[in-house]
Parts: structure tokens; C-alpha cells; sequence
């Protein structure tokens, strides 16, 4: 599939391939969301957390529309230091907002 991409990125905009792969490499990160600060809890159920936090924030987001959401990095005992949480949003324009 990225080779395809690729080539429809250089037929299009005549690029060469090292910008091709930089302009897929961004397409491909544009539904990531990266949130930090949030405390973590056995057992949690992150999209959860994610949709409930940006609720209250006033955007309009259900849990359909995170397609994954996981803590990144090493486990750790310290409350203060909680783990990020990378979010896959089913669509980039979500990002948007």
C-alpha cells in the first residue's frame, strides 16, 4: 500500500522520492494524538479517558471515533510522572478541531 502512495505522490507533484516518504510519513501520522499528564489507574480504559477529557474540553467526540488508544513507554511507579497516551482518531479532520 505506501508504495502505492508513493507513486501516486510522485505521479501527482512530480517530488522526488525522499519527499514522497516525508509526505507519507506525515499522512500516516495525522490521526496520532499524543496526550500527557493524565494519571494513570489499574486497569483503565483509555479511550474512555480520552473521550471524557475532551468532552469536558467542549469538543464534540464519541468513543467511535478513537480507533486505539494506548499508554506508551515503560511502566513506572511514580504518580507524578503518569505515561503518555497515543490516540489513533478514525479521522484525520477530528484532529482539526
Amino acid at each position: 500500500i505506501q508504495t502505492e502512495v508513493i507513486k501516486m505522490i510522485v505521479a501527482k507533484d512530480g517530488v522526488k522520492y525522499p519527499q514522497a516518504m516525508k509526505k507519507l510519513k506525515e499522512y500516516s501520522r495525522s490521526k496520532f494524538i499524543r496526550l500527557k499528564g493524565i494519571p494513570e489507574e489499574e486497569k483503565e480504559q483509555t479511550d474512555e479517558k480520552i473521550t471524557e477529557l475532551l468532552q469536558y474540553l467542549g469538543f464534540m467526540i464519541t468513543e467511535q471515533a478513537i480507533e486505539k488508544a494506548n499508554r506508551v513507554g515503560k511502566p513506572n511507579n511514580n504518580p507524578n510522572q503518569p505515561r503518555a497516551i497515543i490516540a489513533e482518531l478514525s479521522n484525520y479532520k477530528l484532529k482539526l478541531y
